[in-house]
């Protein structure tokens, strides 16, 4: 199973799959205004915290309580933003902990969620795998790549409101695409 989860509505997606409404792409985007609408640091974390959420819901529902990094921007460790906060949290990102993270490290539920969020404000990048041919992979304009081998039923998972799951969507940062990464 390969999936995109994402916070883009696919009613809005013309036949090419081109997304047409204008939404925001990134954290920078805190304060601008789209659709009339000034987007707010609360609309932002609120949807980093579904990103999160649904990332721990797909591990824990297929039984990992861990995922190892398997590719890894080089400058990456330098740019996490430590400290940081949450809708219901506050991150004291220790500099050792953000060094640590090359290939081949394992990481735990906690420390995936301290990078999800890390990656998904674009101060951090790297590509997980795991157990059951599993990997979790963040492309651009906040779009999210999930695979697994192991059978899931995504009925039987309470997603959070707002999040957009996509079957059969390989990430295009999956080893035998690397050269498509367009999203």
């Amino acid at each position: 199973m390969e999936l995109r989860i994402t916070k883009y509505n696919p009613c809005y997606r013309h036949p090419n799959g081109a997304y047409y409404k204008n939404e925001w792409t990134e954290v920078c985007d805190i304060g601008k205004t789209f659709e009339g609408e000034i987007f707010t640091a609360t609309q932002y974390l609120q949807t980093e915290d579904s990103y999160v959420k649904t990332v721990l819901l797909l591990l824990k529902h297929i039984g990992l309580e861990n995922l190892v990094v398997v590719k890894q921007d080089d400058l990456s460790a330098r740019r996490i933003i430590y400290p940081f906060f949450t809708t219901n949290a506050f991150f004291n990102v220790d500099p050792k902990f953000a060094k640590s993270i090359k290939p081949g490290r394992i990481c735990s539920l906690a420390e995936i969620e301290i990078l999800t969020r890390a990656s998904l404000r674009s101060n951090f990048w790297c590509a997980f795998g795991g157990d059951y041919g599993t990997y979790l992979h963040f492309g651009w304009d906040y779009y999210m790549y999930f695979g697994t081998e192991k059978t899931v039923c995504l009925n039987d998972i309470d997603f959070p409101e707002g999040i957009f799951i996509e079957q059969n969507f390989p990430s295009p940062y999956c080893q035998d695409n690397e050269d498509e990464n367009e999203d």
